[in-house]
């Protein structure tokens, strides 16, 4: 398991920006690295052949301070907030 290839980066930071971007709501420094990690995990599963799976996200990358729950609702909202559009140009 690893990111072999920067798109991969590059696409979750758009998500992300685009997440706070169309949200109304004020989140605090907390949820950060939740959507951080949501997204890294969503462009995975967009871009790789073997992408990062939720157990490397909740108990690697954030060291169990999150639920899966927590990442599949984040992982709902962002869609949503994106209009499921997974994939911008470059």
């Amino acid at each position: 398991m690893g990111i072999t290839d920067k798109s991969v980066i590059f696409e979750a930071v758009s998500l992300m920006d685009r997440f706070y971007d169309t949200s109304t709501v004020q989140f605090g420094p907390e949820d950060l690295q939740l959507t951080a990690v949501t997204s890294l995990f969503i462009s995975s599963k967009n871009l790789e052949v073997d992408p990062i799976d939720l157990s490397t996200c909740i108990k690697t990358l954030c060291y169990k301070k999150f639920s899966a729950l927590q990442f599949i609702e984040k992982e709902k909202n962002i869609r949503r907030a994106t209009n499921y559009e997974n994939e911008t140009p470059n």
